[in-house]
């Protein structure tokens, strides 16, 4: 049964040994490292990383420009009256709305003679009375 095992992982992997290194790659591989330590310290010292860009040019902070701290302010305020604009117009535009639609007056027990077929039939809609529900209330009357 182990054998088996051992079949099915070392089948698509080539065997044991999967993975080789050349001869001799361990027996030099301290003294390349060292080499090429040793280059970059000579590189180092006869080319020093120096920052130039902050010996020629002067940091600019925010601290100097005293008006850029005040930027984000007026920003927040002209974000909140561009809002409270809107939201008044919105009002506004609301009230008058209302003010221009009319309000149909529902008809009292005064107009009820007056009640149109039309408007009888709406109000049936709008309670969902079905024909046989009015039936049903002519015939007990």
């Amino acid at each position: 049964m182990m054998k088996h095992n051992d079949d099915i992982l070392n089948k698509p992997y080539g065997g044991n040994d999967a993975f080789r290194v050349p001869e001799g790659y361990f027996d030099t591989l301290n003294s390349r490292i060292m080499d090429n330590v040793d280059k970059a310290a000579a590189q180092e010292k006869q080319h020093p990383a120096t920052p130039t860009s902050t010996q020629h040019k002067p940091v600019l902070t925010l601290l100097r420009h005293r008006y850029l701290r005040y930027i984000p302010a007026a920003c927040i305020v002209a974000g909140l009256l561009g809002v409270t604009a809107l939201l008044r117009n919105a009002q506004q535009e609301l009230v008058t709305a209302q003010q221009q639609t009319s309000v149909v007056a529902t008809p009292t027990a005064k107009d009820a003679n007056n009640v149109t077929d039309d408007y009888a039939s709406q109000c049936l809609d709008y309670a969902m009375v079905d024909n046989n529900e009015v039936y049903m209330y002519l015939a007990n009357q």
